[in-house]
């Protein structure tokens, strides 16, 4: 079947395809040709970027990683219990329940009191200095 300008091809005759396909083949060789490439330092620039990009994002990966991990092992230093209560326990029992008090020290006169747990023993009493006497002016 030879080509003739103006003519259709019989789509029943098989002549369709070939139709087609040297009109696809003329378009791509008219685009080729008006294709120009583009030149290597901007597909080099190009490279470069993503380059710099690629290792900023393994960058903040790598410190929110170790920042994590950090925290995580902070958190299980301090409370290896598995956390601090949100309150302390009642220091009163409850009344079903009698509970013996604690072994009683009484201090000597020249003694101080022993301190409750948890409590530090830096401060002076109440008083003001550690010999119980009101400080002067």
């Amino acid at each position: 079947m030879s080509d003739v300008p103006g003519r259709t091809p019989d789509p029943a005759a098989g002549g369709g395809d070939e139709a087609l396909s040297a009109a696809l083949k003329r378009a791509a060789e008219a685009g080729g040709r008006r294709v120009v490439p583009e030149p290597a330092r901007h597909v080099a620039a190009r490279g470069a970027r993503r380059r710099r990009r690629t290792l900023a994002a393994a960058a903040v990966c790598a410190v929110c990683l170790l920042a994590g991990a950090g925290a995580l092992t902070a958190v299980g230093l301090a409370a290896p219990d598995g956390g601090v209560p949100a309150a302390p326990p009642s220091p009163s029992p409850s009344p079903s329940v009698s509970v013996p008090p604690p072994d009683s020290v009484v201090p000597s006169p020249g003694e101080r009191s022993p301190t409750p747990t948890g409590l530090s023993s830096s401060f002076p009493p109440s008083g003001g200095d550690d010999t119980g006497s009101p400080s002067s002016p």
